[in-house]
Parts: C-alpha cells; structure tokens; sequence
C-alpha cells in the first residue's frame, strides 16, 4: 500500500505541477489522484509518506506547498495570485449592496 500510495501522491503532484498550482498537504490528501480503487488514506498518513526519504528525493516542500524539485518558482507565484484574489474579492463586496439595486438581476458571480 505505501508504493500505491506514493505513486498516488507522485502523480497527483505532477498533475497540479502541470497546472502550475502547487499544492498544501491538506489538498493533496484531498485531492488525491488515485490508479487504483480510491481508499480511504487519512491525513496523517499522508504527511507521513512525505516525509520518507524515497519521496524527499522528486519533492521540494516551501512555505507549506508541495511541489517537484525545480519548480519552486511556482509557491511565489501562487500566493501572490491569493493576494491578488483576495484584494479583488473585497472590491466586489463593496459593489455588491449596489447590485441589489438593480432590477431583474438575480446574481453575480466572481
């Protein structure tokens, strides 16, 4: 089970690395790509199997994200990509009680 799974976590790090998303443990747990029939893993084995030395060797862990080594790059980009997100979204929440105003809107979607 401990080769599935790291096989799992392998491949679920390469698809979100080709996404340039780089993930937390938590979506990784959650996310998790599966060959096999999908089982039930909890969290803590999760960080667990990170921690093994056969992974450390293709993982690079920075400032909680999870990627492959080379790509750091990719945890700056992400959270400045929050920043961002985060700051638009606050926009749109001062705009929303005008949206109200407006008849026959029935929503808004960001």
């Amino acid at each position: 089970m401990n080769t599935s799974l790291k096989n799992d976590i392998l491949y679920t790090i390469a698809y979100f690395n080709a996404m340039k998303y780089p993930l937390t443990i938590f979506e990784l747990w959650r996310y998790r790509i599966s060959r096999e029939n999908k089982k039930a893993i909890s969290f803590f084995q999760v960080s667990n199997i990170l921690k093994t030395e056969s992974l450390k060797k293709y993982l690079c862990i920075k400032k909680g994200f999870i990627t492959l080594k080379g790509d750091e790059d990719l945890v700056g980009k992400r959270l400045s990509r929050q920043k961002m997100s985060i700051a638009n979204i606050k926009k749109i929440k001062r705009w929303a009680p005008l949206f109200c105003l407006i008849p026959y809107m029935r929503g808004v979607f960001v």
